[in-house]
């Protein structure tokens, strides 16, 4: 979800991810969780956006997914991503729009 950017990314949490996933392989419990996105004919993740990019990064192409469209919608997972990943590194806070 483009409104998840943030601000940086915790370079050396990444090494360590791409170290383990490496070594291990991309495993279940890795798994990130998204909702489908009708207009744009994809997924869009909003937990495990680290996890997503670490696969990018060393061209792991399919990756578990964990999908709750139905369950929630767009602005709930928004508010899911920001609550899971807060902890991570700071949101730049102009890209958030948090249900009103």
């Amino acid at each position: 979800m483009p409104e998840l950017l943030r601000d940086f990314y915790n370079p050396p949490q990444f090494a360590y991810l791409k170290r383990v996933i490496a070594k291990d392989g991309f495993k279940t419990q890795y798994s990130v969780r998204g909702i489908w996105n009708r207009r744009k004919k994809k997924h869009e993740i909003f937990d495990g956006i680290h996890r997503w990019k670490v696969a990018e990064a060393l061209g792991i192409a399919k990756i578990p997914l964990i999908d709750e469209t139905g369950m929630l919608t767009r602005q709930k997972a928004l508010a899911e991503g920001i609550k899971a990943n807060v902890t991570h590194a700071p949101y730049d806070r102009s890209t958030i729009r948090l249900p009103q």
